[in-house]
């Protein structure tokens, strides 16, 4: 019963997350899904992301957190505006 301003951070977080798949999409792009969130929540949303990925489908994850960028099987790195594989 609560308006989104007055929703901390990481609740709207979960609220976007949420409303992006009920559409239930082929490709998943998330910029940073975990900013804003706890430990516990970060988890739980990658998880969730990695879960909901169609057997013909994609997530594509931007992340500066390496613990969830070694869960990819094919990864980038940009260093200094160059992307490396």
């Amino acid at each position: 019963n609560s308006r989104p301003s007055e929703l901390s951070g990481g609740m709207r977080q979960r609220v976007n997350i949420a409303m992006a798949l009920m559409c239930d999409p082929q490709l998943i792009l998330a910029d940073e899904p975990t900013n804003d969130l706890d430990h516990i929540w970060a988890e739980q949303i990658i998880e969730y992301l990695e879960k909901e990925v169609q057997p013909e489908g994609a997530l594509v994850l931007v992340t500066h957190d390496l613990k969830w960028a070694e869960r990819a099987k094919i990864k980038y790195k940009m260093e200094e505006g160059c992307i490396y594989r």
